[in-house]
């Protein structure tokens, strides 16, 4: 094309894009307006939080969950269990598969979980109600052994105990049930053990509030990670105190002549290394 002076008229592809309208019927068509461009700080979290969301939906879909590992003792042999009674209730210690009771268990959790158990030297003490149900159990470990689903070492020494896979039938958890069982463990444990310990995941207010009934004070604490449940690796690290039950070396849980027969001293602890 040219002008009425005779030269040619140059136009870019902009000016015939904004002369019919191209832009905005682009724009139209989209549903929305141009954005202005991201600042590479606000670029940068976004794929940081686009990161952190993808990880956490693989975390869900594989089942895999981190968690803090709470680990707590104290004296058996100076705690005093409540002197109470409940009509119609009973408490029993089962250490053998052969055992009638422990059957009834059997029945209603993992049969293959509680032979392991007993295999390896555990027993169990057992709540049953007037109807003779089993509404609760806690179990005890004698002697050092692994957990699969925490991948937690727990060393003990003579005349310490574990205690583990504390469970409460959910229509009587907030009932007097469990300390009807926490009752029962301290008067099987006072007589045979001088130190007990226990764990809980943090954030389990349950569990806690459970343990805490007799009486335990922290000890050490780790991370772990684990996969549904079933199989766990301790995170490196990750145990706070280094030094402890459930830590490779400076097992300071062996009570000392010149120490105090107390519940009130704690094993591992900085104030008695």
């Amino acid at each position: 094309m040219t002008t009425s002076e005779g030269t040619a008229d140059v136009r870019t592809g902009a000016d015939v894009a904004a002369e019919i309208g191209l832009e905005d019927a682009v724009v139209a068509h989209a549903g929305e307006r141009p954005r202005k461009a991201r600042s590479g700080a606000a670029g940068g979290w976004k794929r940081i939080r686009r990161e952190l969301r993808r990880f956490w939906l693989l975390g869900r879909k594989l089942t895999i969950g981190i968690y803090k590992l709470q680990i707590v003792g104290v004296w058996a042999s100076g705690y005093e269990a409540p002197d109470l009674e409940f009509p119609g209730f009973r408490i029993h210690r089962a250490d053998s598969w052969d055992d009638p009771d422990l059957q009834k268990l059997v029945a209603k959790r993992d049969g293959e979980a509680i032979k392991t158990n007993i295999a390896r030297g555990d027993y169990v003490i057992l709540v049953f109600d007037p109807d003779d149900r089993v509404i609760s159990h806690g179990w005890i470990a004698p002697r050092s052994f692994r957990t699969a689903e925490s991948g937690m070492v727990m060393m003990l020494s003579p005349r310490e105990a574990f205690i583990y896979d504390i469970w409460t039938a959910k229509e009587h958890r907030r009932s007097h049930t469990a300390a009807l069982m926490v009752m029962g463990l301290i008067a099987d444990l006072k007589p045979n053990y001088d130190y007990v310990y226990g764990t809980f995941n943090f954030g389990n207010k349950g569990a806690e509030t459970l343990i805490r009934m007799f009486g335990m004070h922290d000890v050490q604490s780790l991370w772990y990670l684990s996969w549904r449940d079933r199989v766990g690796w301790v995170i490196p690290f990750s145990r706070r105190p280094d030094y402890g039950p459930i830590s490779g070396r400076g097992h300071y849980n062996t009570i000392r002549p010149e120490w105090p027969d107390s519940p009130d001293r704690l094993i591992g602890t900085i104030e008695n290394p």
